[in-house]
């Protein structure tokens, strides 16, 4: 009997963890060249999972801004940047609390109108952005502190000196609801309680 509860407690808890998935996966090279208008942005559905954006950009000449939406229900939980190569130099992404992206391009963004950014370069390889963009973004009086709630995004890559490649990863997961929490919890002490007689 004692075996049966255990399992069927693990389960229980198992069944209130996030699932692990993969989502939209946008790679330019494959699916076509990412927006440099800021008023038609490259729009990339996001889902539940790691959704993957791999480009180009860099010079006046190209600039990437995609627009996303976090779905109801949904945060963005972290935005890693995977992948980049530059000459040496240091890129920028900013975000703005928009469908489409409302500030200029190059050095005419206007850094009131961000919610966040970053500068990045090959040395953060690895390392999840998005408290640092929601602190720098602070600075100009707006910033957020992560997870992102749902609503709908903008998202400008550039880089005014050199052509650069990046692949950035942006985790989308589930809110969770207290009940869900609580009831992992339970299941997870039962557990505990059990193994120990």
């Amino acid at each position: 009997m004692k075996q049966f509860v255990s399992r069927a407690l693990l389960a229980g808890a198992l069944a209130c963890l996030p699932a692990i998935a993969t989502a939209a996966n946008y790679d330019e090279s494959v699916n076509g060249d990412i927006s440099g208008v800021p008023a038609a942005p490259t729009t990339i559905a996001f889902t539940e999972g790691a959704n993957v954006i791999k480009g180009t950009a860099g010079t006046p000449a190209d600039y990437d801004v995609i627009s996303f939406t976090i779905p109801d229900g949904h945060q963005l939980s972290s935005l890693y940047l995977d992948a980049y190569s530059n000459l040496g130099y240091q890129s920028f992404v900013g975000l703005q609390n928009s469908a489409t992206w409302t500030t200029g391009l190059g050095n005419l963004v206007v850094g009131e109108t961000l919610m966040g950014y970053a500068l990045y370069d090959a040395g953060l390889v690895g390392t999840n952005l998005l408290a640092d963009m929601g602190v720098n973004g602070a600075g100009f009086g707006s910033g957020f502190t992560p997870p992102l709630p749902s609503g709908a995004y903008s998202f400008l890559i550039q880089d005014t000196t050199s052509p650069f490649s990046y692949q950035f990863t942006f985790n989308v997961t589930a809110v969770p609801e207290p009940a869900t929490i609580g009831l992992a919890a339970l299941g997870l002490l039962a557990i505990a309680r059990i193994r120990r007689r």
